[in-house]
Formats: C-alpha cells, sequence, structure tokens
C-alpha cells in the first residue's frame, strides 16, 4: 500500500520495541508476542539488532512472553539469525 504508507520501509528501533514491550507487562503478561511483518528477515541487519536486543530482555526479566513472526524460509541461509530467533524462545534457551 504506498500510497499509504509510502515506499520507505519503517522500523523501530530495538529500544522502542522493548519499550512497548515493558509496557504490555505492566499491563498484565501476554502469553505471546507476534510480529506483524511480511518477512522479519527482510532487513537482515535490523533483524540482528532486534534479535539481540529481545535475547538481553528475554533473559533480564525471565523470559516471560512466547514471540512469533512470519520469515521465508531463507532463514536458512543466515543461521546467525536463525540461531538468535532460537535465543528468544524461552524453552530453547534455560
Amino acid at each position: 500500500m504506498p500510497e499509504l504508507y509510502g515506499r520507505t520501509p519503517r522500523a523501530k528501533t530495538p529500544q522502542q520495541v522493548t519499550a512497548e514491550l515493558d509496557a504490555l507487562l505492566t499491563q498484565g503478561r501476554p502469553e505471546s508476542v507476534y510480529f506483524v511483518d511480511d518477512n522479519f528477515i527482510a532487513n537482515p541487519h535490523a533483524a540482528k539488532q532486534l534479535l539481540e536486543e529481545l535475547v538481553r530482555w528475554q533473559k533480564d526479566r525471565g523470559f516471560p512472553v512466547d514471540f512469533a513472526c512470519e520469515a521465508t524460509i531463507n532463514i536458512v541461509k543466515r543461521p546467525e539469525l536463525l540461531g538468535r530467533v532460537r535465543k528468544v524462545g524461552k524453552s530453547l534457551v534455560r
């Protein structure tokens, strides 16, 4: 929908995302958070930064949330990102 949102992709900083997650936790503990994006790894650099921040956030708070997102199968071509995705998951890191 370029007419509505323009052609420049927009992304929140990892710190904006974790601040919003902290706000969610103050309102109660959500079971899961789904990142709505056509392809979470479309910008691998941004995905790496967000995943690193989410790993820290999860560890600091005792893994309170399960995360989900959409990604193309191309994520297997980026094992460093796939490894970070695993670290964010609470059952896989403890």
